[in-house]
């Protein structure tokens, strides 16, 4: 009862919110007090982020309040990266590029050309995200704030890490850069702005150096990684995005897997399914979908190897 209560009270309040659009012009203000609102959300439920970012976006064209428009975009090109619709990230990058040199806005425009290039890394694009990535580094050297600026450099160095993977480049390449996305994170300050922002950094770079420690075949390593990853997701203090929370559990079962212990394996993996339940990333539950699958095929559990093998199956083919 107590949760159908909430979940009612935030679809009212949210749906307060459109009214408010709706009906004449919101005052920059307004819409200043609605990007926090949007920000936050996309810890917890990132698609009403989208929702409410989307909305704040068309308010700020209404009214041409130019910041409303380069928050609203910056916060979209995150959303839509999280969940995997790198053709929307490139396609709002454009107008979010002009945006941000328009406003003269350093910490913006690295960030843009950021999210860009991991898009172009997912899409196979690697000369146009090389490009960005360095564009981007260029650019985080400007930025007057030292911990924007390690914010940032953590990005990008997390990026360029990935893009190296992507394009098979030793594994000794793709650490070094994980682990100079770790350095960077490690410099950021505590304050209210930043902390959640290091955390999740500090969380993303264990979990990465975990998964290159899987590839190197150093499965203790690996586990240690995932646990200090784990625990910082896990710490309330830190306000992490769940959507780490997932990937790093999804990573946990498949560390299991590989190990031949099906039934970790499993246990991971149904942690990891309750939490997207909530969060909504498909390219992530196709993965807790197909490791349960080979899970329980190999634990013989026939019934639950064809359910997850079905899930997967529906899932992997829209």
């Amino acid at each position: 009862m107590m949760k159908n209560t909430v979940l009612f009270l935030s679809c009212f309040i949210f749906g307060l919110f459109h009214a408010q659009l709706d009906f004449g012009s919101p005052t920059n203000s307004q819409i200043d007090s609605e990007i926090i609102r949007a920000e936050e959300l996309s810890k917890s439920n990132p698609a009403k982020s989208i929702e409410l970012s989307n909305e704040i976006y068309r308010a700020s064209k209404k009214t041409g309040y130019k910041k409303g428009l380069l928050e609203s975009t910056s916060i979209l090109m995150a959303r839509y990266y999280d969940a995997g619709n790198h053709k929307k990230v490139i396609d709002l990058s454009t107008e979010g590029e002009k945006l941000a040199i328009d406003a003269n806005d350093d910490a913006k425009l690295a960030n843009i050309y950021r999210l860009r290039a991991s898009s172009y890394t997912e899409l196979g694009f690697n000369n146009e995200s090389i490009r960005d990535f360095r564009n981007a580094l260029k650019i985080s050297e400007k930025i007057e704030s030292e911990d924007k600026k390690n914010y940032l450099k953590s990005l990008i160095y997390t990026g360029i890490s990935s893009y190296l993977a992507h394009v098979n480049a030793p594994l000794d390449s793709v650490i070094h850069y994980q682990k100079k996305c770790l350095e960077s994170a490690v410099h950021i300050g505590e304050s209210k702005d930043f902390i959640s922002k290091k955390y999740h950094l500090l969380a993303l770079s264990y979990m990465n150096l975990g998964m290159t420690s899987v590839a190197s075949k150093r499965i203790h390593d690996a586990e240690g990684y995932f646990d200090k990853a784990l625990n910082i997701a896990q710490n309330e203090h830190y306000g992490v995005s769940k959507n780490l929370e997932v990937t790093i559990l999804n990573e946990y079962a498949w560390l299991y897997y590989d190990q031949k212990k099906y039934d970790q394996a499993v246990h991971y993996a149904e942690k990891a399914e309750q939490l997207e339940k909530v969060m909504s990333i498909p390219y992530i539950r196709r993965d807790i979908y197909e490791v349960n699958f080979k899970s329980y095929v190999e634990l013989g559990e026939k019934e639950a190897s064809k359910k997850y093998m079905n899930l997967y199956t529906k899932l992997n083919d829209s």
